[in-house]
């Protein structure tokens, strides 16, 4: 961070327009305080201010004075005292309208007609949005930023940790509510994935022996390869192998939660026909919201639809819910939004099958069970089945049987499983707190033609613009010239505000992420620094320009040579994605560090740029925050205290870069040519510039 400190005067009560200065400073008809005072440095009492150099702006805060002596109080005032962000918030409720910059990336979306596995949701890319109120049967969540694309919200499903876009969610397409732009979603806020296990455990084995290979396909992510189980059997005998696979749990309402069906004119669905408890077609008035696995209900009984032979034609197992009725003509429909299927993707080869022989693939869970029975080869299949409730584990049996008939039996057989997985809708009958979506941050307000905002250095200048009186007509030193920061830096950043902090803040949070500085200088220009790869000198000092030097070296308390690094902050939870550990292994080999000591712990909640895990030459020091920081702080550098008396370098501001030459000392024996220092401290006096300078 750069600091500027504040400026006390005495001043001799000297006589001014016929009267003392202290009767002009207050008391008079001009009024000073909280105004502007910039001091000056007077080259060999030069009288014109044209030619005088500018070295301090700040404010007039307070005056006192004696007879002789007006004492004058002044503070160094910046455009970003007082300022909180985000300050603008939604009309009716005064939501606070998020700040967001960088890029997003949304998960593709999935609904219980074509879900995705939760293994191809692979985007964290997402930044939270606020619910704000119910609008024409609408939740509206406060984005505030205009998009025609990738605004579809989403919900974090916190068991499986991925983002899964919600099946009824719209974007704003530009057009703003309640003071800003918001993403839409139903009042029933639905979503749906699949979800492979996570883990397989053996249960046991019974009766005689099974031959397993590659058990641990039946739940990779590819369902082109299987796990096989065969066996050999040539007398009556049988063997079951029983396996647990363990799922995560899916977040939202797991129970029934049926709602009426509705045409497309909002008319409620009836039953076309009376149905005794045994029938299993179903014909209803509009089946254009039902999808086979959905789940339907008339009057108290649930039925699973397992086809749609035809045109507002059901074909549905009765019982699903362990009832079966008779229904009448005219009852309503209802359909259930919160649905759970087991699937299983199989295949059944007999080799050789003399006798009563069967072959069994059953899945059980909480109150419900699939048995498949098969007594003769079945090509690759996959079965899907409605179960009553969520579940987070399924138990998997392959079991073989035996048995004489006429003939001695003989059984050779392979059963191959290839997938085995949930099939989950869940829906969330209150909007939710919190939704996110993957619509990109804010564009620059105007100082770059509006184009987006993807790295940390151009948030930083974006906020500067867009919340103090550092106005977007204003280009920073440095930025596209001099150093040039736009151009050798590209760390990437998305970071969010919801909740207001001060500004200071903010910016001093990205310029830590960032690798940079900035300032005002002494001049008053709002100036960027930081190290570049190759530095150059701006002045170069000489043993007659400078007086009392004193070198010393980095304490070695300020050394780091180890970084644990976590980047990439999750938007749903108090943690971060992704971590490198960067070590600088010289520096712990020369200065004899311990394994567990001098390691520092860097949590980066804006910077996305992946760091290096080892140091880099010098001018690769731009590359990433590692490498950046490594530069600085991973070994011991010279540090110059000096003053300097020659009037010619009085100008010298924190972030220039000295280089000295003609020295009456040698920097601990080495030669200062070849060596750059940049200073980082600055300390006036009438007539003398103290300065401290480090080694870049």
């Amino acid at each position: 961070t750069a600091k500027t400190s504040n400026v006390s005067l005495s001043i001799a009560n000297f006589k001014y327009n016929q009267d003392d200065l202290s009767a002009e400073l207050f008391g008079g008809t001009r009024k000073y305080i909280n105004r502007d005072v910039k001091i000056y440095i007077q080259p060999d009492d030069d009288d014109t201010l044209s030619n005088c150099l500018l070295v301090y702006t700040g404010r007039l805060t307070d005056v006192s004075h004696k007879a002789d002596k007006v004492n004058i109080n002044i503070v160094a005032k910046r455009v970003w005292d007082n300022i909180t962000v985000p300050t603008d918030k939604t009309t009716d409720n005064g939501i606070y309208v998020p700040i967001s910059y960088g890029n997003y990336t949304e998960n593709p979306a999935s609904t219980f007609a074509s879900p995705q596995f939760e293994s191809a949701l692979t985007s964290k890319a997402y930044r939270p949005v606020p619910f704000n109120k119910m609008d024409k049967k609408k939740a509206l969540y406060v984005d505030g930023i205009s998009t025609t694309s990738s605004g579809e919200l989403a919900v974090y499903e916190k068991g499986v940790d991925v983002f899964v876009p919600l099946t009824n969610a719209e974007a704003n397409n530009g057009s703003s509510v309640d003071g800003t732009f918001h993403d839409k979603t139903d009042l029933l806020q639905v979503r749906a994935f699949q979800q492979r296990a996570d883990s397989i455990e053996l249960v046991g084995t019974t009766g005689s022996t099974i031959t397993v290979a590659n058990e641990d396909r039946a739940i990779n992510t590819n369902n082109s390869d299987y796990a096989s189980y065969s066996v050999s059997y040539s007398s009556e005998t049988s063997g079951t192998r029983t396996v647990d696979l363990g799922f995560g749990v899916a977040s939202g309402k797991s129970d029934r939660n049926y709602i009426t069906l509705k045409d497309a004119n909002g008319d409620i669905v009836l039953l076309n026909e009376n149905l005794d408890s045994t029938d299993t077609g179903v014909d209803i008035d509009d089946d254009e919201d039902i999808l086979v696995n959905h789940v339907i209900k008339v009057y108290d009984e649930e039925m699973a639809v397992t086809a749609l032979p035809s045109s507002n034609t059901l074909t549905v197992r009765r019982g699903f819910g362990s009832k079966k009725e008779s229904h009448d003509n005219g009852e309503i429909v209802y359909y259930d939004q919160t649905l759970n299927a087991v699937a299983i993707k199989y295949e059944i080869i007999f080799t050789a099958n003399i006798g009563n022989n069967v072959v069994q693939i059953e899945t059980k869970t909480d109150g419900d069970n699939l048995l498949i029975t098969k007594t003769s080869n079945v090509s690759a299949t996959t079965l899907i089945r409605n179960i009553t409730n969520a579940t987070d584990s399924i138990r998997l049996k392959v079991r073989f049987s035996a048995s004489e008939d006429e003939l001695p039996p003989q059984l050779i057989a392979e059963v191959r499983i290839y997938d085995v997985y949930l099939i989950t809708q869940r829906v969330s009958e209150t909007p939710e707190d919190i939704l996110y979506v993957a619509n990109d941050g804010l564009t620059d307000n105007g100082w770059n033609s509006n184009s987006a905002i993807t790295e940390i250095h151009e948030a930083h200048r974006d906020l500067m613009h867009r919340h103090t009186s550092y106005t977007n007509s204003n280009t920073p030193t440095n930025w596209d010239s001099g150093l040039n920061i736009d151009s050798v830096r590209n760390w990437q950043i998305r970071y969010w505000m919801l909740e207001p902090m001060p500004l200071i803040e903010v910016l001093e949070k990205l310029q830590f992420e960032g690798g940079f500085i900035a300032r005002f200088n002494g001049q008053n220009e709002f100036i960027y620094i930081f190290i570049p790869d190759s530095p150059s000198a701006d002045f170069t000092l000489t043993k007659d320009d400078i007086t009392d030097i004193d070198l010393s070296v980095t304490p070695f308390s300020n050394i780091i040579s180890k970084m644990e690094i976590e980047y990439e902050k999750h938007p749903a939870e108090n943690r971060y994605i992704s971590s490198v550990t960067a070590t600088n292994s010289s520096t712990r080999t020369d200065y004899n560090i311990a394994s567990a000591e001098n390691i520092k712990k860097v949590e980066l909640d804006a910077n996305v740029s992946q760091p290096s895990s080892a140091p880099a030459n010098a001018s690769d020091k731009n590359d990433d925050f590692y490498r950046y920081y490594d530069h600085i702080l991973g070994t011991p550098k010279i540090i110059v205290d000096t003053m300097v008396i020659n009037p010619a370098y009085m100008g010298i501001d924190v972030g220039d870069i000295l280089a000295f030459d003609t020295m009456n000392i040698d920097p601990f024996g080495e030669s200062w040519s070849g060596k750059f220092f940049m200073v980082v401290s600055t300390q006036r006096s009438v007539g003398t510039l103290k300065i401290t300078a480090r080694e870049i």
